[in-house]
């Protein structure tokens, strides 16, 4: 923070005075005169925990600013304009500007920036309007439910809606929104009814909301019909009005948005692969299998030993069935008839339904007998053959792979619907093409062929050892011992210079550790500092060692069954901390302090992602949020829940649910006495098995946030035995979290 401004606050509050009024605030910086910029002011009230005001990145701004001077408006309006930072970047171009904000403390700082501005402090859906205008933009809040022309809808389509009526007769929105509005089945009409006005879509990269990985998009709609759309991808969240002005864009007709709008799903229907693809007579998978979605078994009916083995995502490697760990078994006497369809049977072809690397297994005559869980699909087919052959090529499964991922859906957990399994298209090949295209049509060969290809490889045995007995004198054996040691030497001489760079980065976290450990400020604005630090330095350690990770995230795989559920920002965390508990193991008296801050991010990511960010989008979506948290924003215990959900903040950290948790464990007093709380426990429940808000889960997860996480970022130095003690209870908890999500989740 800029050490006027921390001057400025300091004074007000030794004065009595609230620094979140904005008006003392900017009141207090004109009368010291002082030259403190509007981003300054601005990364202020967004870092500050008790405002935590957003505000559009300049970035983005700046781009619809861009956007703006295509039809060279005369008059804009910001219908959701908070801080004012999009009509900031139009004032040089357009005299003529509104701007709407239905909260006076945010409309003051807006004022403040843009003097001349004529603001409306008002909600954008009451106000009686009397113009239009050329330009209408904005930051269109997220999860909210509104009020609109007699209907509660969505608050996003609600925003676009308006934009649409306020424009004049060759106006044009631009408009921010989520990443949902484009193919999510809740704006699926909206996008139908508007996809004739729709002009341009651009895609932002992830994390342009501060603090969330949330996917965000600019949409740009015009008063008058469009035959097109065009398309256009960014990459680079620091230029992306640079980015824009270069970057290559694709037109389509808009008849193909009328059921999804992701650019994603639309440019990779019109690569060289799918014109390959369509170049051959394909069959969609339905027509040449049955698709059946694996069983839904409770985790507590689940046995250590029993008739079949439960197959989930995790057994599947690469060499076939991993059949040595994590394994849970379903008895006979369970089932019931209809059950017996999801027992495998030879020649099933088993795919993970869930997943960032695709997962398939072809189940033997052999193998343990085992039923498909939920998170796999069984293709079954008389047209077995067929199917199998083409599966098992190099090239089958690239055809088959590519339109999976393509068609996948949700990036909290990357999914596969059965519809869209069913949907992918199968190439009908002659049976000479369909050999040809790969060597693994040996496990179909003949008897006869295997055992001619035996003898030729056999003959090429042979010329091989007589061709070594022939080189084995003493002057090639020098040569090639040279050679090795000499590779040897130089790989060694690359280990250590490796292994001093990682010691060297461990020495600079551990000095970073002490240096935010002394600092005078709460456990979550100190583990926020430190979380940064690490960020940046353990990226390139990432980078640097991908192969060492690689073999870190087969490791926890063993003991991790549900790895395919993990958000991907969790998938890099966990082999970064276990690769770090190694790497201070060969250090003497290390403090394992920077492993157990890194360890229990996995969970808090995952707790955030899945259920605090989930609940925001999709349990509030319903909602008054006004009248569910009226009682509890008063409340010591809940006020502060209450304020984040009051609006729509999503910046919880594992204090924060650790306590909000604790608070939804049934017959509590505090829970009986607040709605927002039972609202939470009653979408929690409906989300997860109880035992998320039963005694022994929150007991652990209460023990990691204090006993471990907090502790690290104070003078504690964490031994070897405490650091072991953390990464056993965060893999049981994470274990449990996981196996929590019910069957809904990921359809």
């Amino acid at each position: 923070m800029n050490k006027h401004l921390q001057h400025i606050i300091n004074q007000l509050s030794r004065e009595g005075k609230d620094y979140t009024h904005f008006k003392s605030l900017l009141d207090a910086i004109k009368a010291s005169g002082l030259d403190i910029s509007k981003d300054e002011i601005l990364e202020f009230v967004a870092s500050d925990y008790r405002i935590q005001l957003h505000t559009t990145p300049n970035s983005i701004a700046k781009l619809i600013s861009h956007l703006a001077q295509k039809n060279n408006p005369q008059s804009a309006i910001d219908i959701c304009c908070g801080t004012g930072n999009i009509l900031y970047y139009l004032q040089n171009e357009i005299d003529d500007l509104t701007g709407v904000e239905i909260a006076e403390n945010v409309a003051a700082l807006t004022n403040y920036f843009i003097p001349d501005l004529h603001i409306i402090t008002a909600d954008s859906f009451l106000y009686p309007f009397s113009r239009k205008y050329d330009l209408v933009v904005g930051n269109i809040p997220f999860g909210m439910r509104i009020e609109m022309h007699g209907k509660r809808i969505p608050g996003e389509e609600a925003f676009l809606r308006k934009a649409y009526e306020l424009l004049t007769e060759n106006g044009r929105a631009i408009m921010l929104v989520p990443y949902s509005v484009l193919l999510v089945v809740l704006f699926q009409n909206f996008r139908k009814e508007f996809v004739s006005f729709i002009e341009e879509i651009i895609t932002l990269p992830s994390g342009s909301i501060r603090n969330t990985q949330v996917k965000t998009a600019v949409l740009v709609i015009g008063k008058q019909e469009s035959k097109e759309v065009k398309i256009t991808q960014l990459t680079n969240f620091d230029s992306l009005e640079k980015e824009y002005q270069n970057a290559s864009s694709v037109t389509y007709p808009n008849e193909k948005l009328l059921e999804r709008w992701d650019p994603e799903y639309h440019l990779s229907k019109e690569s060289s692969f799918y014109k390959e693809l369509d170049s051959f007579q394909t069959k969609e998978l339905q027509e040449l299998a049955d698709i059946i979605k694996g069983k839904m078994i409770p985790a507590d009916t689940l046995k250590e030993l029993g008739d079949y083995l439960y197959l989930k995502p995790v057994h599947i490697q690469k060499e076939g069935l991993n059949t040595e760990s994590a394994l849970k078994y379903v008895s006979k006497a369970d089932l019931t008839e209809k059950d017996y369809r999801y027992i495998l049977q030879p020649g099933d072809i088993v795919i993970s339904t869930i997943f960032n690397d695709l997962k398939m297994y072809v189940y033997q005559t052999g193998d343990f007998p085992a039923i498909a869980s939920n998170n796999l699909a069984i293709i079954r087919s008389s047209k077995q053959d067929y199917i199998l052959s083409y599966l098992q090529t190099d090239e089958g499964k690239r055809i088959f792979k590519t339109q999976a991922e393509d068609l996948r859906k949700g990036v909290t957990i990357p999914h596969l619907s059965i519809k869209d399994l069913a949907s992918i298209k199968i190439p009908i090949l002659p049976i000479a093409d369909l050999n040809a295209l790969g060597d693994a049509t040996i496990s179909r060969s003949t008897e006869a062929q295997l055992r001619d290809a035996l003898e030729q490889l056999n003959d090429y045995k042979n010329q091989i050892q007589v061709l070594e007995k022939e080189k084995e004198s003493l002057t090639s054996l020098k040569a090639f011992i040279d050679n090795r040691f000499n590779k040897v030497e130089s790989q060694l001489e690359v280990m250590n210079k490796k292994l001093d760079d990682l010691l060297s980065l461990l020495k600079e976290l551990k000095t970073d550790f002490e240096q935010i450990q002394k600092l005078p400020r709460e456990d979550e604005e100190k583990l926020f500092k430190l979380c940064q630090k690490i960020d940046a330095k353990l990226d390139t350690v990432y980078n640097k060692e991908q192969h060492t990770i690689e073999g870190y995230i087969e490791e926890i795989k063993r003991w991790l069954d549900l790895w395919e559920m993990l958000d991907l920002q969790s998938q890099k965390f966990l082999p970064i901390a276990e690769f770090i508990f190694d790497e201070l193991s060969k250090l003497q008296d290390a403090d394992y302090a920077p492993f157990v801050v890194q360890y229990c991010r996995t969970l808090e990511n995952e707790i955030l992602k899945k259920l605090f960010e989930v609940y925001h989008s999709i349990g509030l979506v319903n909602v008054d949020r006004e009248e569910l948290v009226k009682y509890d924003v008063q409340n010591q215990k809940t006020g502060k829940f209450a304020q984040m959900v009051k609006r729509n903040r999503l910046t919880y950290t594992l204090g924060d649910m650790n306590f909000i948790m604790a608070l939804i464990k049934h017959g509590g007093n505090t829970l009986n006495e607040s709605s927002l709380l039972q609202h939470f426990r009653a979408f929690t429940i409906s989300y997860f098995d109880e035992k998320i808000v039963e005694a022994e889960f929150l007991k652990d997860v209460n023990k990691l946030t204090n006993d471990f996480r907090n502790k690290a970022a104070h003078p504690y130095s964490i031994s070897i035995d405490l650091a072991k003690e953390c990464q056993g209870l965060l893999r049981k908890s994470l274990n449990v979290f996981l196996e929590s999500v019910k069957d809904k989740k990921n359809e």
